[in-house]
C-alpha cells in the first residue's frame, strides 16, 4: 500500500498501457449538424418557452398569445434589440414565441433582513432556433 513515488508512477504507465484504445470514428462529431429545414414544430415550441419562462421568472397567468417562424434578425427588429446584417445569426430561422401574463424574478436568497423587489413585466419574448428549439434569447416588456 505504502509504495515510493516511483512506484505510483510506474503504475500509472502501466495502466494506460493495458487500456483498449477507442475507436473514434464511430463517435459522432460535436457539436452535432443542424438540419436547416428542420423544425422542432409549435407545440414543442410553445413548451420549451412556457418550460424557460417558468423556470427564470415568476410567472402568473401566463399564456401564448402567438408563435411565429421568422428570421433570428426580424425576431429582434420586433423587440428593442436590433441586429446588424453581419451578425451570424441574422439569416437563422427561429420561432418567436409571444406569453403574456406577469413576470418577476425569482426570490433568491438574501442575507437576513435584506429585501429585494423586482420589477414587473407583461409580455415575455422567446426566441428558440427553430431546428432543435435551443434557446437564443428571452426578452422582458412592460
Amino acid at each position: 500500500m505504502n509504495g515510493s513515488p516511483k512506484d505510483s508512477a510506474h503504475n500509472s504507465e502501466e495502466i494506460k498501457q493495458q487500456l483498449p484504445l477507442l475507436n473514434t470514428d464511430l463517435l459522432p462529431s460535436l457539436p452535432f449538424p443542424l438540419n436547416p429545414t428542420g423544425d422542432i414544430g409549435e407545440q414543442v415550441a410553445v413548451q420549451i418557452a412556457l418550460d424557460r419562462v417558468t423556470k427564470r421568472f415568476k410567472a402568473i397567468n401566463s399564456k401564448v398569445i402567438k408563435s411565429s417562424i421568422v428570421s433570428y434578425k426580424e425576431a429582434l427588429q420586433e423587440l428593442p434589440e436590433p441586429v446588424s446584417e453581419d451578425h451570424p445569426l441574422a439569416k437563422t430561422q427561429v420561432r418567436l414565441v409571444e406569453i403574456s401574463g406577469t413576470f418577476q424574478g425569482k426570490n433568491r436568497r438574501l442575507r437576513a433582513g435584506k429585501t429585494r423587489s423586482y420589477r414587473t413585466f407583461r409580455k415575455a419574448y422567446v426566441i428558440l432556433r427553430k431546428a432543435d428549439g435551443f434557446l437564443l434569447g428571452i426578452t422582458l416588456l412592460k
